[in-house]
């Protein structure tokens, strides 16, 4: 008998992989001839359609005996023969089936129900020299979670005769490494997996048994698309990281296969059950085509972190990552309504923890950290974490929510919607973010709406230092909006400037909802003719989810300034319990006029505590009546060369210094503590560093604290001049004053990066679409850059 070997990988074996104990073997020469392959145990199926009739019996040839599958008409069978085979959870396997056919067939895997496809091979379409030989297929598998069976056996999309021998499975055992290596364009899974010798595919990888210390590293310039399935947690003390290496661009790695694969994955990165890990030095894309059986058609992740154990995961750090294209097969857009929008969560990194429903099992996902990473072109979120909660009686507030979060100087360019959407959260701390058009609509798949931060039903939720920029949205997308049933909310020294919806948004639900320090600009333009009070200065909301009534409890505004320089108006909306307004500056010039356009304030109740607050300008006379103790008057900005938030500070004879009232608002819990280590329980500085004690004295009103007219500036810290030549140019350009090998970014003007490539005197932008572009080294001043 003649066979050809073809390898039809899913996760291919090499030396570094053996195949050790066999789980299931069928050679057919242990049945009588004639047999009926379903009084064995098969599973036979073919087109609901087909015309003709299809036997299935053990046959002979040569004095080998087979499974013979054999059609009496032409056309279209789609004929499938399966086995039922026993398997453990969580173990890997290699499937190999030897086939003859004239016709194209591949391998596949059930999942226990034998509906639901776990995994298959690529289409074998055979020469005319390979139509009456013996192919031998071969393919891998891992056992998910809960599964102890599964079907495997072969598809054949046509009529003819289908001959099946030697099936057998074998449990999969890897040879350990420290360190794994991974080159799409050098790589072969047949390689050990070392630096000289790499793996080549995601699915190897994903096969690899991780140890605490292990390093996984993929080659800079390459791109992976696939599924990576990371199979091993670390240790704190020894973590494991999954990094690159080599010179040039960050590997890409993707979750897009297309069609003839399957379908495209959920995710490129699956981390489920594990925990210690680092993430380094990559970029990460899944815009998503073509679906997959299994998958929802509006689902679209980068990393998933996923938590469905009974216990808790710990310890994740993502530094350096690039996250961008990750987009759904199915977009969700304004027409298709609330519901639509709120079960849209295609998110470049996701966690998410299954509801506790057993004691002593609760379990959640703590001690994230995410610095220094780049996000752009994503249909909605960037990072979204999201916990189910508890059933009645199982957990508590804490460990019924994800844990312990830090998001801190990351950028954020053209997000479709919220760039940061903590969901059931307890302890996060968001700070010294750019957020540069959240809520945008320049691909026509993102649904248009988002804040920089949206916040739902967390606890001790930090928001410090970030820049909120020209958030856009039809609904929502104000800087940083604070929806539902919200504890302890701190919304303090951030600039936000050019959001649509407006300022401050707080939502139905919320305790101790805080907007301090902050510096606001030419917020809440938006108009829409089916809301007329759709942009606001301020928004406090008495609606909770469902729609029910729930007044939001001691909400904060105090120490901001609100500057409105362009012509057009905003409402002011309160309907909630003990209010406080204090100290802040409302400035409203050139035709503008905050509260002129709605000013509802509703204390249901309660009191309101405004005073202190410096209007100057067109501003709503009944909220002004409400201060009682206002200041009116220009509150004399500083003069001078600076942009955005440095213009706000005050002259040193600007009304507004040293007559505030000293208050203070509520404590932050924590703080001193944990992850609010370096976070206050008050203030102690201004949005410009200068410092207040709110407890005593005379404070300034405003977000500006300074006594004579001191001020920051910009100046302050200094950044070497970069040079850049020829500037047009076609192709290379040379950059002057660097000493040593240095990260270049390029930007096109709407904030997504074209190119990152470490140089150390020239960089081709050859392949680069003419147009003007920013180029950026840390350090140096940004440089504009025209590509003719």
């Amino acid at each position: 008998m003649r066979r050809v070997v073809l390898l039809i990988y899913m996760a291919v074996m090499t030396s570094g992989v053996m195949a050790q104990t066999v789980v299931f073997s069928d050679d057919f020469e242990s049945y009588a001839l004639n047999d009926e392959l379903s009084t064995l145990g098969y599973v036979f199926s073919k087109k609901a359609d087909y015309p003709g009739t299809i036997s299935t019996s053990v046959q002979s040839n040569n004095d080998n005996q087979y499974a013979a599958c054999v059609a009496s008409e032409n056309g279209q069978t789609l004929m499938q023969l399966r086995k039922e085979v026993d398997v453990t959870a969580g173990k890997q396997y290699k499937l190999s089936i030897k086939t003859t056919s004239p016709f194209k067939r591949h391998l596949r895997v059930y999942q226990s129900d034998g509906i639901t496809l776990l995994n298959q091979g690529e289409d074998f379409t055979p020469t005319e020299a390979q139509k009456t030989q013996w192919i031998d297929h071969e393919m891998t598998f891992t056992a998910g979670a809960g599964m102890n069976t599964v079907y495997v056996g072969v598809f054949h999309n046509w009529s003819g005769t289908l001959l099946v021998d030697e099936i057998k499975v074998e449990e999969v055992v890897f040879t350990e490494l420290s360190d794994y290596y991974i080159s799409s364009s050098e790589g072969d899974d047949a390689n050990d997996g070392t630096i000289d010798a790499p793996f080549q595919s995601l699915e190897k990888i994903s096969q690899a048994p991780l140890k605490p210390g292990n390093t996984v590293n993929f080659k800079c310039g390459d791109r992976f698309d696939g599924h990576f399935v990371v199979n091993g947690s670390g240790t704190t003390d020894y973590p494991i990281t999954i990094t690159s290496y080599g010179e040039g661009n960050k590997p890409i790695i993707t979750g897009e296969i297309g069609a003839a694969a399957g379908g495209d994955y959920q995710e490129a990165i699956l981390v489920e059950n594990h925990d210690n890990l680092i993430f380094d030095g990559l970029e990460i894309n899944n815009e998503r085509t073509v679906n997959r059986t299994g998958v929802d058609e509006t689902d679209a992740y980068g990393i998933y972190v996923l938590n469905t154990g009974a216990e808790i995961m710990r310890n994740f750090v993502f530094r350096n990552m690039t996250f961008q294209k990750v987009y759904a097969p199915k977009p969700i857009l304004q027409g298709e309504g609330e519901d639509a929008f709120n079960g849209l969560e295609v998110a470049a990194v996701r966690f998410y923890t299954a509801k506790n429903t057993v004691a002593g099992q609760e379990k959640n996902i703590q001690d994230v950290l995410m610095e220094d990473c780049y996000f752009t072109d994503l249909q909605r979120l960037g990072v979204h974490m999201k916990h189910a909660g508890g059933t009645d009686g199982i957990g508590d507030e804490m460990i019924n929510r994800n844990m312990n979060l830090v998001f801190r100087n990351n950028e954020f360019h053209y997000i479709g919607g919220t760039c940061i959407l903590p969901t059931k959260t307890y302890n996060c701390l968001i700070e010294d973010n750019l957020f540069n058009h959240p809520g945008s609509d320049v691909d026509p798949r993102m649904p248009n709406r988002g804040s920089s931060v949206w916040t739902w039903r967390c606890y001790n939720t930090v928001i410090q230092r970030n820049r909120c920029i020209s958030t856009r949205g039809y609904l929502d997308s104000h800087g940083i909006h604070i929806d539902h049933e919200n504890h302890n909310t701190f919304v303090q020294y951030n600039y936000m400037e050019d959001c649509e919806g407006g300022f401050v948004e707080i939502l139905g639900g919320n305790v101790n909802a805080v907007y301090r320090f902050n510096v606001s600009v030419n917020d809440g333009w938006r108009e829409n003719p089916n809301w007329t009070n759709s942009n606001h200065t301020i928004w406090i909301n008495q609606n909770g989810p469902g729609g029910v009534t729930h007044y939001c409890d001691y909400s904060y505004i105090y120490n901001n300034t609100v500057v409105i320089d362009e012509p057009y108006s905003t409402a002011i909306d309160i309907n909630g319990k003990n209010t406080h307004i204090f100290n802040n500056i409302f400035y409203s010039v050139n035709g503008a006029g905050i509260g002129s356009k709605q000013m509802i304030v509703q204390n249901n109740g309660t009191p309101l505590f405004m005073k202190n607050n410096l209007f100057f300008g067109i501003i709503n006379q009944n909220f002004k009546n409400l201060d009682t103790n206002p200041l009116y008057g220009d509150p004399k900005f500083k003069s001078m060369q600076a942009e955005d938030m440095y213009q706000y500070q005050l002259e040193s004879t600007s009304p507004a210094i040293n007559t505030g009232v000293a208050k203070l608002g509520p404590p932050v819990p924590g703080a001193g503590t944990g992850i609010f280590k370096d976070v206050p329980e008050y203030p102690t500085v201004d949005f410009y560093g200068n410092p207040i004690d709110l407890s005593t004295g005379t404070p300034n009103i405003g977000a500006c604290n300074a006594k004579n007219g001191e001020a920051t500036a910009i100046d302050d810290v200094k950044l070497k001049p970069l040079m850049v030549y020829p500037n047009p140019t076609d192709g290379i350009i040379n950059i002057g004053g660097l000493e040593k090998k240095s990260c270049v970014k390029v930007f096109d003007l709407k904030g997504r990066k074209v190119l990152e490539e470490k140089v150390v005197k020239q960089l081709n932008v050859g392949h680069i679409d003419s147009g003007l572009y920013v180029l950026m080294l840390d350090g140096y001043q940004p440089q504009k850059m025209i590509i003719k």
